[in-house]
């Protein structure tokens, strides 16, 4: 990651054990001051299921790693319990809708109408919201077009070695010109 662009960040996934012991804490904190990687590039994602087992540890934990300046992901929010607590008591920069919304988006309008209620709770919070599961140009022009700016699913690409990369990166810049334009009248 130290040879990737500035800008390109690496999310990992927590565990009820990564943020409930102190050790695997410690060694997190280690683990990321040794790696020379600016911290703002990390961002740590955490279930609302890991979180459920001691809110108070978790809040401790994810205040400690957001202090060295990682960022805190709360992942496939919308499924589990979906407390909305979380957003308040905890240091949360960015949700991910879960793709259990997306997968239904076109053909349930209820579906729809929840993604735009997160995406708008999301503005009024100033969280960055990330759709996952994105796996068609339908499902990405309707996101498009109630305000969705974040994504991620098969549609844009399959999970790579990191050997790829770099060849990925460079052919990056031509990617989103081949995306179509929303219609929004043809998509509402």
């Amino acid at each position: 990651m130290r040879d990737w662009p500035e800008s390109v960040c690496l999310s990992f996934n927590l565990s009820t054990r990564d943020i409930a012991a102190p050790e695997g804490l410690e060694r997190l904190i280690a683990l990321i001051g040794a790696s020379g990687i600016a911290p703002s590039r990390i961002i740590f994602e955490v279930t609302e299921t890991a979180l459920m087992r001691d809110l108070g540890d978790a809040r401790r934990a994810l205040a400690s790693l957001k202090a060295l300046g990682v960022r805190i992901a709360l992942d496939d929010f919308g499924t589990g319990y979906s407390s909305l607590s979380y957003l308040q008591k905890l240091p949360i920069d960015r949700l991910k809708i879960d793709r259990s919304f997306v997968m239904q988006l076109t053909e349930d309008e209820t579906s729809l109408n929840i993604v735009r209620s997160i995406l708008d709770l999301c503005r009024h919070l100033t969280l960055h919201c990330v759709v996952e599961g994105v796996e068609t140009s339908e499902q990405m022009l309707l996101l498009r077009s109630v305000g969705c700016r974040s994504m991620q699913g098969y549609l844009f690409h399959r999970p790579m070695p990191a050997g790829d990369i770099a060849a990925f990166e460079e052919a990056f810049g031509r990617f989103p010109a081949q995306l179509p334009e929303p219609d929004l009248a043809e998509v509402a």
